[in-house]
């Protein structure tokens, strides 16, 4: 049974990974409306947008379709629409000698003021959990600490 800690906790987990899953739907008369609301409309393209983002990061050459199919778990066809209304809407760009693709500064720009609207919602949230989460490793499991970084060992194997 869980302890009135680890029940908060995990609460609190569940509540900031809604807040990042929940749309940021924006005014029409907002600029910028069509890329919030698309990467918002449904989970996939929540899921597809944030993985773009983190792949600019991770994957400085670019990424790939079979890059986006494998880490989405959803069609080659369904990544191929999502991919070609990014490029139309120059959220994308594609290097056609690699056949890789890159986000655009645009398409940055536009995830961060998401990314802003996120902390700013979760940002309690986290901070609740991150104390918690500091008094929880310290808590006695067996008479050791939870967690303990003088006692790691790496594998040898």
């Amino acid at each position: 049974m869980l302890s009135d800690m680890e029940h908060r906790i995990t609460t609190l987990v569940s509540k900031i990974q809604l807040s990042g899953i929940s749309p940021h739907k924006v005014p029409e008369t907002n600029a910028h409306h069509h890329i919030h609301n698309w990467h918002s409309e449904t989970i996939n393209r929540m899921r597809y947008a944030r993985l773009c983002i983190t792949f600019s990061y991770e994957k400085p050459d670019g990424f790939t379709i079979k890059d986006l199919v494998y880490d989405l778990r959803i069609s080659d066809v369904a990544v191929r629409e999502m991919v070609a209304y990014s490029l139309k809407q120059e959220w994308l760009k594609k290097n056609l000698e690699t056949n890789r693709h890159k986000v655009t500064a645009y398409a940055l720009e536009q995830n961060f003021k998401y990314t802003k609207w996120h902390m700013y919602k979760a940002q309690k949230l986290i901070s609740e959990l991150n104390s918690l989460l500091t008094a929880y490793s310290q808590e006695a499991y067996d008479e050791k600490p939870y967690f303990d970084p003088t006692r790691f060992k790496e594998n040898s194997k």
